[in-house]
């Protein structure tokens, strides 16, 4: 307790943990800027089937060139397979934010066409932005309430 002008006014402690500020620890519901950054240079790809025959990285140039004359620039060292699920997600690393959210534009315009088309193994793939746990979360939930 603190008297402030001759009235008993309670203290609260608060906690100034690095952990806690910047995100990184493992409880924490707000992630760290440097994460932020990192996720918006990322798209998620699902429904890319896994194949043997040929990488990742040339499956997704093929898919945005032909079906969307697009043609996005990214490392095919930063392209990986993520999650549990089968087919397992697929996250690629463009080299800029607007590069990532241009890619996603472009998909999603053109996989609006292509879902036309239902023999196309297209209308099954998506992409999306990378989201923490919580905006996926919120994203879900969102999109629900919308339908």
């Amino acid at each position: 307790m603190v008297k402030v002008d001759n009235i008993n006014v309670p203290t609260v402690s608060v906690s100034r943990s690095t952990s806690v500020l910047n995100g990184s620890s493992s409880g924490s519901a707000r992630p760290s800027q440097s994460d932020q950054m990192y996720r918006k240079k990322n798209v998620i790809i699902s429904g890319l089937t896994e194949s043997t025959d040929i990488s990742d990285a040339e499956q997704v140039r093929a898919i945005c060139e032909h079906h969307f004359h697009y043609k996005p620039w990214f490392d095919e060292n930063r392209c990986r397979r993520i999650g549990n699920r089968t087919p397992k997600l697929l996250r690629i690393t463009l080299a800029s934010e607007h590069a990532a959210s241009e890619l996603i534009y472009v998909a999603n315009s053109n996989l609006k066409k292509a879902d036309a088309d239902a023999q196309s193994s297209v209308s099954r793939v998506y992409f999306n932005p990378d989201l923490t746990p919580t905006e996926a979360h919120q994203a879900l939930f969102t999109t629900a309430r919308a339908t």
